[in-house]
């Protein structure tokens, strides 16, 4: 990363100099389906086996406005596999 950061502080993009700056991982996911998600149980329980996810957040399962799930996992971790 450190390298990126110095190649993009050296070189300009319309006269402008920029920054490079690094973000924790993401630890969420958005689920959707075709048809209505029922059981927000039955996800949680499906994404947090070891094999596909791994341990949720305490209550951290949330429907958006468009009926999605979105849930949140305990680390980075976890989230990459669901990749």
């Amino acid at each position: 990363m450190g390298r990126l950061k110095q190649n993009v502080r050296n070189r300009k993009l319309d006269g402008k100099t920029l920054e490079v700056c690094e973000m924790p991982a993401p630890t969420a996911i958005v689920v959707s389906s075709d048809h209505q998600i029922r059981s927000t149980e039955t996800l949680k329980h499906y994404f947090e086996r070891d094999v596909v996810g791994g341990p949720l957040k305490k209550n951290r399962v949330e429907e958006t406005e468009d009926g999605c799930l979105l849930l949140e996992f305990q680390s980075e971790k976890c989230k990459t596999m669901v990749e």
